[in-house]
């Protein structure tokens, strides 16, 4: 029965600490942001399960019990860096490492 209530709530637009709307376990396209990194990323982008990420391993055992599959952001996020900017060599500190070199065994 617990299973067909709309009981999760979750953000979806981002404003402030309120949830949106509530959603039931069977409920797709729902997400669980288990970092808060990722919670912070991806607020108002993708609906979320408006819980903390500090709170999330303590409703972890619910969550399966209401046989919830939404997916973990952790899981399924890759993250890449691109640097940007112009690269500044330090001469110095370069040849200092350089002559150090033959003494460093991998």
């Amino acid at each position: 029965m617990l299973r067909l209530t709309r009981i999760f709530p979750i953000v979806d637009s981002g404003r402030g600490d309120t949830f949106d709307y509530l959603a039931r376990s069977s409920d797709g396209h729902v997400y669980i942001a288990d970092r808060s990194h990722l919670a912070h990323s991806f607020r108002s982008r993708l609906p979320l399960l408006a819980l903390s990420s500090e709170e999330i391993p303590e409703m972890k055992h619910l969550l399966s019990m209401l046989n919830v599959k939404w997916p973990y952001l952790s899981e399924i996020v890759v993250c890449e860096e691109k640097p940007q900017g112009r690269i500044s060599l330090h001469n110095t500190y370069t040849q200092f490492l350089r002559d150090r070199s033959p003494f460093i065994e991998s």
